[in-house]
């Protein structure tokens, strides 16, 4: 069972800058800044968690390019890496399906108590390059557009052909831990314009309209959990059902996390934890650390 959240937005559209505060103890509002605090896979491995980070971009290697140092100029320092995480996969795929072979690579690994971070390319631009051949299902004739071109055509059927190629393989992952006590987090790092009420696609340097923060800081969220899980745990799947149309930023993920794997802390913040009772969903979301995300975009923009 799936339960979608209406009203959850990133904090940059940026990978880098996603990653960092997702991954850190620290959100907007707080002192300092994010590598002041520990990184939450820190904590979940000094309580006992096997940590397994399987990324199609990020993996240790002396070849990076300079879009691989930005985004991962913390996850693959050597000394960070080891507090973080237990097992890490060492390539890259074709494609996010691949990434399926690398979890159950480390399937001797696991333990009583696991977290897995997957770390999909999605639909990241060029959107031709997501999804092999066999899987392309929307082609440009399909489109009634005329505001558009037949190139602008092509990247909007290639979207929509990675956007359906991504729902497989988060369905591949979800079906991993069918038969487990388990939940699956389902978090983009950030959206993208792709010819949804503008003729561009892509993010931009600069935020200057209602519908370019909606397209690229608003994106989709959703928890699922197994059966087992359901059964056993019935009053926090009833926390997490009531919070879907609360408003959230990602940089608070980690707080939600800490609080499903049952784990405590001086950094836990109650009022952080988007299922919690005493969540605060009044606090600001400002994107890019300078603009109120919901007095720029106004209630009525979305659906």
């Amino acid at each position: 069972m799936l339960v979608a959240f209406t009203n959850v937005i990133a904090p940059y559209h940026q990978t880098s800058m996603v990653f960092q505060l997702a991954f850190s103890l620290y959100s907007y509002g707080m002192k300092g800044d994010w590598a002041d605090y520990p990184l939450f896979p820190q904590l979940f491995k000094k309580a006992g968690y096997q940590v397994s980070f399987i990324t199609n971009q990020f993996v240790p290697s002396p070849a990076l390019d300079i879009f691989d140092f930005c985004g991962s100029m913390f996850v693959n320092q050597p000394a960070v890496s080891q507090s973080m995480f237990s097992h890490r996969n060492t390539q890259t795929h074709a494609y996010d399906l691949g990434l399926l072979e690398d979890y159950d690579s480390l399937a001797r690994y696991r333990k009583d108590h696991n977290l897995t971070i997957f770390h999909l390319l999605g639909q990241h631009t060029a959107y031709r390059e997501r999804y092999p051949e066999q899987e392309r299902h929307f082609l440009p004739s399909d489109y009634s557009r005329k505001d558009l071109g037949e190139d602008a055509l092509q990247e909007l059927s290639d979207y929509d052909n990675a956007c359906l190629y991504n729902d497989k393989v988060v369905t591949a992952i979800a079906n991993r831990f069918k038969d487990q006590e388990a939940v699956v987090i389902y978090m983009p790092d950030h959206g993208e314009m792709c010819f949804d009420g503008s003729l561009t696609f892509g993010r931009t340097l600069e935020v200057s309209t209602p519908n370019e923060a909606y397209q690229q800081f608003e994106i989709p969220f959703w928890i699922w959990a197994s059966p087992s899980y359901r059964q056993r745990h019935a009053d926090i799947w009833q926390q997490i059902s009531k919070a879907k149309g609360q408003p959230f930023m990602t940089d608070q993920i980690s707080q939600l996390l800490l609080y499903l794997a049952g784990i405590s802390c001086p950094y836990y913040q109650d009022k952080d934890n988007l299922i919690s009772p005493h969540y605060q969903s009044s606090r600001k979301r400002m994107i890019m650390g300078t603009m109120d995300y919901d007095s720029l975009l106004h209630v009525g923009l979305r659906p």
